[in-house]
């Protein structure tokens, strides 16, 4: 089969119908199902690698993909959930609770019944 013009890869995908009518008409119902799904493959990879092109210098891009940056931005929300869970506990005065899963039973010691 010859190969789809470069115009099916910069639009939306195209349905298997679209790409059936770009092909010769004798080709079986196999070869435009293979076709297809090699088109999809291709569009795919194109519009990524696309983002990826326009995307790759920006703030935003960088802080969430680079590896380096991304394990600082990590580190930081869980430094940030650590102190909101703090002062959670601080505010509330919360004291552990220990439940035995296979009875349910709240030990004396942990401040009552469960339910």
């Amino acid at each position: 089969l010859p190969p789809l013009p470069d115009h099916v890869y910069t639009g939306p995908l195209l349905s298997i119908y679209n790409i059936a009518d770009l092909l010769p008409r004798h080709a079986s119902n196999a070869m435009v199902e293979a076709e297809y799904e090699n088109y999809v493959k291709e569009h795919r990879e194109r519009r990524f690698r696309e983002f990826f092109d326009n995307h790759r210098e920006e703030e935003w891009f960088l802080e969430r993909y680079h590896p380096v940056q991304a394990a600082e931005r990590h580190e930081r929300e869980r430094a940030a959930a650590a102190a909101r869970q703090a002062e959670f506990l601080k505010r509330t005065d919360w004291k552990p609770l220990t439940v035995d899963v296979d009875t349910g039973v709240v030990p004396a010691a942990s401040g009552g019944a469960a339910n």
